[in-house]
């Protein structure tokens, strides 16, 4: 369901609705005792900085606003060395695990690690062997068969398939989420030369997986599995941020108009994109944002996203 934006400051742009908009929205947590909410985990760039000019809102529809939302306590999958084997188990990994107190092994990229107390489950070689590694900090978890990676022209399944096999490899292992939904669907290329011509193909297909949550869609790097399939669609890798989410408590929601004030000022938002003057939002969500995984970043909040062909605004949508 969505309504109509109205509001005092819209003003009529060639036939669009045009108005001063700002919208992110920050995941607010209460930590109880009345203590306020941390901000988003947003990159110093990125954090408080106001709209330059002012935010033009050609988006006609907004949203509709519930009086209430839920903030969610994140909870690892796996809370003790038993149940970190159990899930190393999942893989194919029955050796006992492993503390690794130097981190050593961890192949992810883009995503922060805290780098003790990791634990890992590895068979064969380090390099080419199946290797298990679970981040006991943040409850992130890897796996992957090194001798898969890199494989020249393996026989991938199309772009059709790999969704659905992906879906299909976490579900046989209990890993899939509630509301879980195919996002992208890529892998690395590499190139070679044959006949004295240069050749592109695929590595690999590499799924992104992510879900939402009382029907609202969870974006940003705390809460998405990538799957890696190869050759014949066989699990050879799997990257995961994945948290169990937990109610917490209820919270007033903000309305659109005071996320735009809150945009516009940068009061406590998200911004990617500070240098851009006068932004055009085309589009208004209200979703949650996953934070990245830290032990800092312990609740999944809603926010209100505004985003446009030079746009994406972050703002806190629970009132404090």
């Amino acid at each position: 369901m969505s309504k109509s934006l109205s509001k005092s400051t819209c003003i009529a742009l060639g036939g669009a609705l045009v108005a001063v908009v700002g919208t992110a929205i920050v995941l607010v947590m209460f930590l109880g005792g009345g203590n306020a909410v941390p901000p988003l985990d947003a990159p110093p760039e990125a954090a408080n900085k106001p709209v330059k000019g002012s935010l033009l809102l050609t988006a006609k529809e907004a949203p509709q606003v519930p009086e209430v939302l839920t903030v969610y306590r994140l909870e690892q999958i796996a809370k003790n060395r038993k149940e970190i084997e159990e899930l190393a188990k999942e893989f194919d990994l029955v050796q006992p695990i492993k503390l690794d107190e130097l981190g050593a092994g961890s192949r992810s990229s883009g995503v922060e690690h805290e780098e003790f107390d990791n634990y890992y489950a590895r068979e064969g070689d380090p390099n080419i062997g199946r290797i298990f590694h679970y981040y006991f900090r943040t409850g992130n978890y890897e796996f992957w068969i090194g001798s898969k990676y890199g494989e020249e022209n393996p026989d991938l399944p199309t772009v059709e398939e790999a969704g659905a096999l992906a879906m299909h490899a976490l579900e046989e292992r209990g890993l899939l989420p509630d509301e879980a939904f195919v996002s992208t669907i890529g892998g690395p290329q590499a190139e070679t030369i044959i006949d004295d011509q240069y050749r592109k193909f695929l590595l690999q297909r590499d799924v992104e997986i992510s879900r939402e949550v009382d029907g609202r869609t969870i974006v940003g790097p705390g809460m998405r599995i990538m799957v890696s399939l190869g050759t014949d669609g066989e699990l050879i890798g799997v990257d995961s941020t994945m948290r169990n989410l937990v109610p917490y408590k209820k919270f007033e929601v903000k309305s659109l108009e005071e996320a735009i004030e809150d945009a516009e000022k940068g009061n406590d938002t998200m911004n990617l994109h500070p240098d851009v003057e006068n932004p055009e939002v085309s589009r208004v969500e209200l979703i949650y944002y996953a934070d990245p995984s830290k032990t800092t970043n312990q609740f999944l909040q809603p926010v209100y996203c505004l985003s446009g062909p030079e746009t994406c605004i972050y703002v806190p949508a629970i009132k404090q």
